[in-house]
């Protein structure tokens, strides 16, 4: 099936079992998920709890590439989630529709949330593995046909509560998280905690020192995040380099195409 059909499959995989019930984000109008994999899942910190909103928008038919038709529209009956591993400890999700079925021209919601706030021992990156199952009917006779899927692009970042805290850092503070998923396959992001708003740099080079991507960056007084598309890249070993006026730092990261 076409990207976009396994794009939305997400939707019904991204959550089940949970306390509260979510409301869909009515900003939200067109077919997607929001966040969507580019923005990324919130960051969760120690101390607080951890709670996440993901809308889904459901489109009614999506195109497919059939051996036998051609390019078809084919519709979206449901899609459903089936289970979601490597969550952080004491996190669960609920869906609404509450038994994470996700008709085709529907909006829906998944929600994200710690049962308990994270501590010390949970911090780190948590990598998602989303199983769905989206099921369809193919014209001219309505003929029924399922695709089962793994989503791996989006994760759950556990940080430091302690060491955000804006009244931490004077003016030349400047803290950067490792890049996460690594090896990068496709999105990444990088955290970023500066002690004062402003303009900085993300470099990336090889290892010979070339720069194969410079741009200039806003930072925020406090947590910033950037994404790293392993698309744009060959595969190899580069360095990650994060600067402002006062502070350089650098990160070694592998991209996989």
């Amino acid at each position: 099936m076409k990207k976009i059909l396994l794009v939305l499959i997400i939707v019904g995989s991204a959550i089940a079992n949970g306390l509260a019930q979510c409301t869909p984000d009515p900003s939200f109008t067109l077919p997607g998920i929001y966040p969507d994999s580019a923005t990324g899942l919130t960051d969760a910190y120690t101390g607080s709890p951890y709670y996440e909103t993901i809308t889904v928008i459901v489109p009614a038919d999506t195109l497919v590439t059939d051996p036998t038709f051609g390019t078809v529209t084919v519709d979206i009956s449901e899609i459903i989630m089936d289970s979601v591993n490597g969550m952080p400890n004491n996190f669960v999700y609920d869906c609404n529709p509450s038994n994470c079925e996700f008709p085709g021209g529907s909006t829906g919601c998944i929600a994200m949330y710690s049962t308990s706030d994270p501590t010390a021992s949970d911090i780190g990156v948590y990598p998602l593995k989303i199983y769905t199952t989206t099921n369809v009917t193919v014209p001219p006779f309505g003929i029924p046909a399922s695709q089962v899927d793994t989503i791996t692009s989006y994760f759950i970042e556990i940080l430091d509560g302690s060491s955000v805290g804006i009244k931490e850092f004077d003016n030349s503070s400047l803290m950067v998280s490792e890049v996460a998923p690594n090896p990068v396959t496709g999105l990444s992001k990088i955290e970023v905690i500066s002690g004062v708003a402003g303009t900085g740099k993300l470099l990336i080079s090889n290892l010979l020192g070339g720069i194969v991507s410079s741009q200039q960056i806003n930072l925020n007084n406090g947590v910033s995040t950037f994404t790293i598309n392993g698309g744009e890249f060959e595969s190899g070993i580069y360095l990650v380099t994060i600067s402002n006026e006062y502070r350089t730092v650098t990160k070694r990261i592998a991209i996989k195409n």
